[in-house]
C-alpha cells in the first residue's frame, strides 16, 4: 500500500510540473497575443472609425433621400420647382453631388413627356455613345435634377438601361460617367416610390462622387505614412477593382501584396458590398515580448517551487489525500444531483409565471389602445392605453365592461355612419381616420383598424380593433402644408403659392382685355437696392430683421386692392395686384409703395436707409403660364435699376434683347469646354535689373466659331454670375502650370521662369482652393514657388480675418502672391502688413499718363516706395512707351509688362520668343 501511494505520489507531481509548465507556456503565448494586440489597437480604431463614418454617411443619405418621399407624400406629384427648392436649400452637401427624379414612363405617355422635356429619351450603347432610346414598354428618364447646372445635360436620360436593378430590392448602383474633367466613379443611390399594390412611380436618386466623397467624409491622410486606406468592390469579379486608394498606389507595385493587408473588414453601403482595407508601408515593426518573457520564467520558478512543496506533503499524507478524494467525488456527485433539480424546477416555475403572463402583458402593456365591443357599440373591454386616450376614469379600465357607446367617441355623427357602413359591407375597417372627442370634451385625431369576430356558425360575435392618436402627425402634416406654401422668415407665401395664385387669375381674366382703361392684374417685382451692405456690415441676423419690416410695411399697403404678397427668396418680392382701373391708379400706388419702404429702418439702435427697385408686367393677351409673366417682371426690374436706386420701370419688350442676349452668351460658353474654344495667350514680364523674361502672365481667351476672339472682359463677368467661373479657373491654373513645366524642361535657359495666374474674387473664396492649387501643382511637377497667384486688392478687403486665413495656407504651399491692380481699391496698412504678399502690380491706369498726369506720377513713384517700405517686388503692368519705362526704371521698379515689349500672344508665338529672347535697351 505505501508503495502504490508512493508510485501515486511521484505521478502526481509529474501531472503537476507539467501542468505548470503547460500553464506557463499557455500564458507566455497569451500574453505574447496581448501584446501583438497592443501594438494593432491605434489601427484598429483607425479602421473603425472610418467604418463608423461610412455608416453614418449611409443613415444621413437615407434620411436625405427619405426627406424628398415626405415631399411626395404631402403633394403626390412632384413639381421640379419644389423638388428644386427642397434639395438646394435643405439637401446638398459638400459630398453628395446632387439628386435626380426619374418617374416611371409607359410607352403611350413618352411623346408627351418628351415634347414637356424639348429633347428625346437617350441612353448610351456599347461604345457608350448617346443614342435615342428604341422603343420599349417602359422606361425611367430623368426628369428633374438639381444641381440644374451641372445635371441638365442628363435630363431625359433612361437610366433603366445603365442601372439593370431590380425596381424593388435594389438600393443603389456604381457608375463611371465621364465629366469635364475626367472620368469618375459614382454611386447612385435611390429610393423607389410605388403604389400599394407595389406599381412603380418612379425614384429619387442621390449621387455621391467617390473620389470627393471619400476625400471629404473620411479624409484619409495624403502623404505616405506607417498605414493606407483601400477600399475594394467585393462584388466585382476583379480582384483588383478599388474603389478608392491613395494617387500612388497604383504605380507601388510592391504594395499591392496581400501581405501588406494589415486589417480587412467587409462592409455594405447603400446596398454596395465593399471592402476597407488597412495596408502598411513598413516591412514590419519589431515587437518586444518582455512581458511573455517575464510570466514564462515567473510560472517555471512557480512550478518548481509548488513541485517541491507537493512532493514533501504528499510523501506525509497520501493516504489522507485519497480518503478526502473519494469523499470530494461522493460529494460533487450528490450537489450535481441537487443543482439539477432545482434548475427543473426553475425551469417550470418560469414557464407557468410566462404562460399566464403572456397574454395579459400584450393587452395591457400595448401602447396603442385595444378594445373588443358589441354590434350595438357597448365595450366589452378595453385596455390602460385606450382608457388614456379617451380620459376615461381608471374604474373602467380592464375586461369588465364599459358604461359608454362606441358612437360617443365620433365627434361628427357622419364619421361614425360612414365607419358602420364599411364595418358592416366589408367585416373590416383599416386606417380609418376621423376626429374623436375625449371624455373631458378634447379633441383629437385618431386611426382606428377594426374587424368582425364570428364564431364557429358564422354568426357575428362582436368587433374587436386598435385605434391610434395621430393627434401630432396632423399636425406636422399641417405644418409641412404650411411652409410648402408660405415663407418661413416673414410669414408670407412663398414663390409656388403666388405662381399657383397667379395661374388661377391668368385663366380667370382672360376676358376682361376687351375694357379700354381697364387692367385685370399686373405683377410687381420688388428688389431691395444695397441690401447686401446690410448682411456684410451688420450680419445676417439684421438682414432678416430688415426683411421682416420690408414684408409689413408691404402688407399694409394693399388694402385698398385685391392683392398678393410673396417672398421669392433673398430680398426679392413680388405683388399681384387684381382689378385696376386705369394706369394712373397703379402708378400712383407704386410711388406710395417706394415711398413707404424708402422710410428709415432702425434695427436695434441704428439707423438705416435704403430704396427698392421695382419692375412691372401688365396682364396681356398673349401671356399663357405665369412664368412668362415672372420672367418679364424680373427683366423690368433689373433694368429699372439699371437706372439708379429707387425707380421703377414697365416692361417693354425690347428689354428681352439683352436678356438673350446673355443667355445666348451663357449656352456657349458651357459648350466651349465641350468643343474646345478656350486658348490661354500669354504675356511676358521683363526684370528691369537682368533686362530678361521672369515670368509670364496667363490670360485666357476664347475662340467663338461665329463671333471670333472674345475678350475675357466679356464673357469673365458672365461667368462669375453663372458659377462657371470656378470650373473656368481651374482649366486655366492647371493648362498653365503643365505648360510652365513643359517650357522649364524644354528650355534650360528658362528653368526658373515662373507663371502669373489670376484668381477671380468668387474663385477665391472657395473653400478648397488651397487643396485644388495643391493638386494642381503636385500634378504638373512644377516648384511652387513658380507659381505666382494674382489677388485683386478689393478682393483682399472683402474679409480681411478669412483672407489672411487663406493666404497664410497658400503661404505654406511656397507660392508667390501678388496683389493685382494694386491702388484702384482700399487697402489697410495694418492688415497689407500682416498678408503674406511677395509683390505688388500697379494697375495700368497709373502707368498710362506717366509723363503727362503729375499725379498719376506721384501715385507710382509712392507704390513703388510702399513696396520698399514693405520689401515687396513693384510690377508695373501696361508700358507702351520708353519714357514710362526709363521713369519706372529710375523709381525703382521691379518688374514690368506690357506692349512695349510684348502683346499677349498664342502659344506658337510665346515658344518662338522664348526661343529667341531679345534684351532691351532700357535707358
Amino acid at each position: 500500500m505505501p508503495t502504490f501511494l508512493l508510485k501515486k505520489s511521484y505521478l502526481t507531481l509529474i501531472f503537476v510540473a507539467i501542468l505548470g509548465c503547460g500553464l506557463s507556456f499557455f500564458a507566455f503565448n497569451h500574453t505574447q497575443k496581448w501584446e501583438e494586440q497592443q501594438v494593432m489597437q491605434e489601427k484598429e480604431a483607425l479602421l473603425d472609425h472610418y467604418i463608423r463614418l461610412l455608416r453614418q454617411a449611409s443613415l444621413t443619405v437615407d434620411q436625405l433621400l427619405g426627406s424628398l418621399r415626405g415631399l411626395y407624400s404631402i403633394k403626390q406629384k412632384i413639381e421640379h420647382e419644389d423638388f428644386a427648392l427642397l434639395v438646394n436649400q435643405e439637401l446638398l452637401t459638400d459630398w453628395i453631388v446632387g439628386f435626380t427624379w426619374s418617374p416611371y414612363i409607359k410607352e403611350g405617355q413618352r411623346a408627351e413627356i418628351e415634347q414637356q422635356l424639348t429633347t428625346s429619351f437617350w441612353q448610351y450603347n456599347n461604345q457608350q455613345q448617346a443614342v435615342i432610346t428604341p422603343t420599349q414598354v417602359d422606361y425611367y428618364p430623368i426628369l428633374f435634377a438639381e444641381p440644374k447646372e451641372r445635371f441638365k445635360t442628363l435630363i431625359g436620360f433612361d437610366v433603366n438601361t445603365v442601372y439593370s436593378f431590380n425596381f424593388l430590392h435594389s438600393s443603389s448602383v456604381l457608375l463611371s460617367f465621364q465629366m469635364p474633367h475626367g472620368a469618375e466613379k459614382q454611386l447612385h443611390v435611390f429610393l423607389p416610390i410605388y403604389t400599394e399594390a407595389l406599381k412603380p412611380i418612379g425614384f429619387f436618386t442621390a449621387i455621391l462622387q467617390l473620389n470627393t466623397f471619400i476625400d471629404v467624409l473620411l479624409r484619409p491622410a495624403k502623404q505616405r505614412y506607417e498605414v493606407f486606406l483601400v477600399i475594394r468592390d467585393t462584388r466585382s469579379p476583379n480582384p483588383q477593382n478599388i474603389i478608392y486608394a491613395p494617387d500612388w498606389y497604383a504605380q507601388d507595385k510592391t504594395l499591392q501584396n496581400e501581405k501588406n493587408t494589415i486589417l480587412s473588414v467587409p462592409i455594405e453601403f447603400e446596398g454596395q458590398q465593399w471592402r476597407i482595407e488597412l495596408h502598411h508601408l513598413l516591412a514590419g515593426t519589431s515587437i518586444y515580448y518582455a512581458y511573455a518573457w517575464m510570466v514564462l520564467f515567473m510560472g517555471i520558478l512557480f512550478t518548481i517551487g509548488l513541485t517541491r512543496y507537493l512532493y514533501v506533503v504528499l510523501n506525509h499524507s497520501a493516504q489522507t489525500e485519497i480518503l478526502v478524494s473519494q469523499r470530494t467525488q461522493k460529494l460533487i456527485a450528490v450537489n450535481q444531483t441537487l443543482h439539477e433539480e432545482m434548475l427543473v424546477r426553475e425551469q417550470m416555475t418560469t414557464a407557468l409565471i410566462a404562460a399566464e403572463q403572456k397574454f395579459r402583458a400584450i393587452f395591457e402593456n400595448a401602447i396603442e389602445g385595444i378594445f373588443q365591443c358589441t354590434p350595438d357599440g357597448d365595450f366589452l373591454s378595453i385596455n390602460p392605453a385606450f382608457a388614456r386616450l379617451f380620459d376615461l376614469p381608471q374604474a373602467v379600465n380592464g375586461d369588465t365592461q364599459v358604461h359608454y357607446r362606441k358612437n360617443n367617441f365620433f365627434l361628427h355623427p357622419s364619421d361614425y355612419n360612414e365607419y358602420i357602413i364599411h364595418l358592416t359591407q366589408q367585416g373590416e375597417v383599416k386606417d380609418y381616420e376621423y376626429q374623436a372627442i375625449c371624455i373631458t370634451k378634447q379633441i383629437v385625431w385618431v386611426s382606428e383598424t377594426t374587424k368582425a369576430v364570428y364564431n364557429a356558425t358564422g354568426e357575428l360575435q362582436h368587433y374587436e380593433g386598435i385605434i391610434e392618436n395621430i393627434t401630432e402627425r396632423k399636425k406636422q402634416e399641417e405644418e409641412l402644408r404650411y411652409a410648402a406654401s408660405h415663407d418661413l422668415l416673414t410669414g408670407l407665401y412663398n414663390r409656388n403659392a403666388f405662381t399657383e395664385r397667379l395661374a388661377y387669375v391668368l385663366q380667370q381674366q382672360q376676358d376682361k382685355f376687351s375694357a379700354a382703361n381697364h387692367i385685370p392684374f399686373a405683377v410687381l417685382f420688388i428688389d431691395l437696392d444695397r441690401f447686401k451692405i446690410v448682411n456684410d456690415s451688420m450680419g445676417h441676423l439684421m438682414g432678416d430683421k430688415l426683411l421682416k419690416q420690408m414684408a409689413e410695411r408691404l402688407a399694409t399697403t394693399i388694402q385698398q386692392f385685391t392683392a398678393m404678397i410673396a417672398r421669392f427668396g433673398g430680398d426679392e418680392f413680388a405683388l399681384l395686384i387684381e382689378e385696376i382701373p386705369d394706369l394712373e391708379t397703379l402708378e400712383t400706388y407704386i410711388e406710395q409703395v417706394q415711398q413707404q419702404l424708402n422710410q428709415p429702418y432702425e434695427l436695434e439702435g441704428e439707423i438705416f436707409i435704403t430704396t427698392a427697385s421695382i419692375g412691372i408686367a401688365l396682364s396681356a393677351s398673349h401671356y399663357t403660364c405665369p412664368n412668362e409673366i415672372l420672367r418679364d417682371a424680373d427683366t423690368a426690374m433689373y433694368a429699372a435699376k439699371k437706372q439708379g436706386l429707387g425707380k421703377y420701370a414697365f416692361f417693354q419688350q425690347g428689354m428681352h434683347t439683352h436678356i438673350v442676349h446673355i443667355m445666348r452668351m451663357e449656352s456657349d460658353l458651357r459648350k466651349a469646354f465641350e468643343r474646345n474654344e478656350l486658348c490661354i495667350y500669354y504675356q511676358p514680364i521683363i526684370a528691369l535689373e537682368k533686362q530678361h523674361t521672369v515670368g509670364l502672365e496667363a490670360l485666357i481667351r476664347w475662340q467663338h466659331p461665329q463671333r471670333g476672339l472674345i475678350s475675357p472682359d466679356e464673357f469673365i463677368p458672365l461667368a462669375e454670375e453663372t458659377g462657371l467661373i470656378q470650373e473656368l479657373g481651374r482649366w486655366v491654373f492647371s493648362t498653365a502650370c503643365v505648360q510652365l513645366y513643359q517650357w522649364q524642361q524644354r528650355y534650360p535657359q528658362h528653368a526658373n521662369l515662373g507663371i502669373n495666374i489670376n484668381v477671380s474674387p468668387i474663385q477665391f473664396k472657395q473653400p478648397r482652393l488651397v487643396r485644388e492649387i495643391q493638386d494642381i501643382i503636385e500634378r504638373a511637377g512644377i516648384s511652387p514657388r513658380s507659381c505666382r497667384l494674382e489677388i485683386t486688392e478689393s478682393a483682399m478687403m472683402y474679409n480681411p480675418e478669412e483672407t489672411l486665413k487663406t493666404l497664410q495656407e497658400l503661404k505654406e504651399l511656397e507660392v508667390q502672391l501678388y496683389i493685382d491692380d494694386f491702388g484702384t481699391g482700399y487697402s489697410s496698412l495694418s492688415y497689407l502688413q500682416k498678408f503674406p504678399i511677395d509683390a505688388l502690380k500697379i494697375d495700368k491706369s497709373f502707368i498710362r499718363d506717366l509723363e503727362n498726369d503729375p499725379r498719376s506720377h506721384q501715385i507710382a513713384q509712392a507704390i513703388i516706395a510702399l513696396g520698399e517700405a514693405f520689401n515687396l517686388k513693384t510690377i508695373a503692368e501696361g508700358v507702351e512707351t520708353q519714357q514710362q519705362l526709363s521713369i519706372l526704371k529710375m523709381a525703382g521698379c521691379h518688374h514690368v509688362q506690357g506692349f512695349l515689349f510684348s502683346r499677349p500672344r498664342p502659344l506658337s508665338d510665346i515658344e518662338q520668343y522664348l526661343c529667341a529672347e531679345t534684351k532691351y535697351d532700357i535707358i
